[in-house]
């Protein structure tokens, strides 16, 4: 920070400062916009479209932590295994699969860049705990 703030271009400080100030965020943003020339829509068309897609299965309450930890094993999920949810993290995407105990079934949430891709690995889980 020390080595930027030496820099005679002073405009890379502004991403230190440690506090949120709506004001001067909208500042920045109408000046980066006027700079380049660009306008709001078309700086919004450049944010890549995310896609989630919700799916519940049916799954016995008896049968939902060994579906859970058969996920678990099979995607080598990076974040633990709780009885409440499982996030498996794919190259594109990722899953979260959520037991709901009352209804007897799975709650499967995919997220990824397209609709495709989403509907793909949420079918990838989906298949898994039917099995």
């Amino acid at each position: 920070m020390k080595e930027l703030s030496k820099n005679r271009h002073k405009q890379f400080l502004h991403q230190f400062i440690y506090r949120f100030d709506a004001v001067g965020t909208i500042i920045i943003l109408l000046d980066y916009l006027y700079t380049n020339a660009v306008t709001l829509d078309g700086l919004l068309s450049e944010i890549p479209p995310r896609q989630i897609i919700t799916s519940t299965v049916s799954c016995p309450a008896e049968k939902q932590q060994e579906a859970m930890e058969k996920l678990y094993r099979n995607h080598s999920a990076q974040v633990p295994l709780t009885a409440n949810a499982v996030k498996l993290k794919f190259k594109n995407g990722w899953v979260i699969v959520v037991p709901q105990r009352e209804t007897s079934s799975i709650k499967v949430i995919s997220h990824a860049l397209s609709t495709e891709y989403a509907q793909e690995i949420a079918d990838i889980c989906i298949d898994e705990i039917s099995e």
